[in-house]
Order: C-alpha cells, then sequence, then structure tokens
C-alpha cells in the first residue's frame, strides 16, 4: 500500500474518438487537523486545521509513443494552485522498456516511501521540482535514469541518476545529484514487503565537500496490514542544513483505514525535537 494509499483515481473522459487523444482526469484531497503540545509546558498548545492537499491532474496519449501529464497542485502558502508538474514522455513499441521524459516534474531522487500522514524528513529536506530531461530503462528487475536539469539558482546542466533492482518481494536504489543545497547528495532506500509486514529504510548523504563534513538524514519504518488496517512505527533522524530549522528527531505511530472506494482516514502520534502532536488526516479521490 505506501504511498498508493493516497493514489489518485483516474477515469477516461473522453473516449478515444479517430483523430482526437483520450483525455484522463483525476484528482487527490486531504483535509488535515493537528493538536500540537509540549510535554515540558502544558500551556503551549497548538490546533490547526488546514487543506493539506489538492491536486488537479491530467493524463493524455497523444499517440501510441508519446503522452502528456499536467498537474495542478494547491500551494498554502501563497493560498492559490501552480502548475506543479508538465512533462510531455516519449516510449518506443519495439523496446518499451526504454523512455524519455521533458518537463517540469519531481526529480527521481529518493524514494520517501511511507505509511506516514505528515511528510517524511527525507522528503523535507530532498524533494526537488525543476525543469529536467530524462533518459530511462526499466527491464527485468532493473531500472535506471539519467537526466539533467536546472536548480534552483537556475544554473542548468546539472546531472543525476539512479540504478535500482526490484522484485515482487523487495526493492533497493541507489540516488545521486550533484546539487542538493549548493553539494552533491547520494541516497539508498530499499522496502521489503512479505504478506502482510513491510520494512521501508532511506539514508541521504549530503557531501558538503566546501566545508570538508558531510551529513546525514535517516528514516526506517514498519508496518504492518490488517485487512486494509494498516499499523505503522517509524523513527527518523537527520543532521542536514539545520539552517532550514526541521526536526532533528522524529517517532510517530501511524494507523491508516479505508473509509469507501474514494476515501480513507489516517492517524499519527508523532513526537519531534519534545514537541508531541496528534494528526488527523481525511483523504479522498477525486474524478
Amino acid at each position: 500500500m505506501l504511498n498508493s494509499l493516497a493514489a489518485k483515481a483516474e477515469t477516461e473522459v473522453f473516449s478515444a474518438v479517430k483523430g482526437y487523444p483520450s483525455i484522463e482526469f483525476s484528482g487527490l484531497l486531504e483535509l488535515s487537523a493537528e493538536h500540537q503540545v509540549d510535554p515540558q509546558d502544558a500551556e503551549i498548545e497548538d490546533d490547526k486545521v488546514s487543506l493539506a492537499t489538492l491536486e488537479l491532474a491530467m493524463h493524455t496519449d497523444v499517440s501510441d509513443t508519446i503522452t502528456a501529464d499536467m498537474l495542478l497542485a494547491y500551494q498554502e502558502d501563497i493560498d492559490s494552485m501552480l502548475l506543479d508538474v508538465l512533462t510531455v514522455n516519449f516510449s518506443n513499441n519495439l523496446q518499451p522498456q526504454w523512455h524519455a521524459t521533458l518537463g517540469k516534474d519531481y526529480l527521481p531522487f529518493g524514494s520517501f516511501a511511507t505509511f506516514q500522514v505528515n511528510d517524511t524528513l527525507g522528503l523535507e529536506l530532498a524533494e526537488s521540482n525543476q525543469l529536467f530531461a530524462n533518459a530511462g530503462y526499466h527491464g527485468s528487475h532493473f531500472l535506471s535514469n539519467v537526466y539533467m536539469y536546472e536548480n534552483e539558482e537556475g544554473i542548468a546542466g546539472k546531472v543525476g541518476g539512479r540504478l535500482g533492482y526490484h522484485t515482487d518481494v523487495f526493492h533497493i536504489g541507489i540516488d545521486y545529484i550533484d546539487s542538493l543545497y549548493d553539494s552533491p547528495a547520494y541516497g539508498i532506500h530499499g522496502q521489503w514487503s512479505m504478506q502482510s509486514l513491510t520494512l521501508i529504510a532511506e539514508h541521504l548523504i549530503v557531501d558538503h565537500f566546501k566545508l570538508n563534513e558531510t551529513s546525514h538524514a535517516e528514516q526506517y519504518e514498519i508496518g504492518y496490514d490488517m485487512s486494509g488496517i494498516v499499523i505503522a512505527v517509524s523513527y527518523q533522524v537527520n543532521d542536514v542544513i539545520k539552517e532550514l530549522q526541521l526536526p532533528q528527531e522524529k517517532t510517530s505511530i501511524v494507523m491508516r483505514l479505508p473509509l469507501s472506494k474514494m476515501s480513507q482516514a489516517g492517524n499519527e502520534l508523532l513526537k519531534q525535537d519534545g514537541l508531541v502532536s496528534l494528526t488527523a488526516q481525511l483523504s479522498i479521490t477525486l474524478y
């Protein structure tokens, strides 16, 4: 299950008609309520209700070998919808294991797989949405990506890559990106699933060569699926870019349960840097 717990439902709106590509729309709505307390000071409390996620997506098959994707996402800090993803994807029917993508999207660095309601520290640190060109291979049990991108400073020609191996039971990946906070970074992530039990681990390393030091972020998680109700425990720690004012340590217990075919609920009890919070989230897929 994992991130697929919040998967976007897709439905074909326009049937394929001669001369016109098919178009599919999908969406995701997440509402979140959080109560936070400081165990050291009972008078310090904070309650917040927010629109955690609002995404509207479109996918179209332009031809047998070309597809396009667009995603509009709500940005809470500016209270507006923005273009988050716009890509054109190329494939070859004779060699379907090869593919290429051009456009604006999230770079394939980091896995960020989780059962948690809140974002992982790895995602907050390393997720990067940029203009890029990607070439990839996905055949047998192996996958790989090589890409060039424009970093946050607007400098083009930066590079990154991924190597991975996967089966029905486990997968492992190794990532590289040459400009994370103006420093090269590496990542290794893995996931093992057997029947109802899932183990997740991710380790990110940033090489601050200008400072002659390295820093890291780690995530360890275990989840158990009881007929659709998921219970998970996670532990995270980081010492990457303390100036970002992110928690240095997070421990959480999560329960997720399906409400209907289109909705699910998630609850997370979280302790981070001495603060304790309880988050309840409702996720609804949109057609």
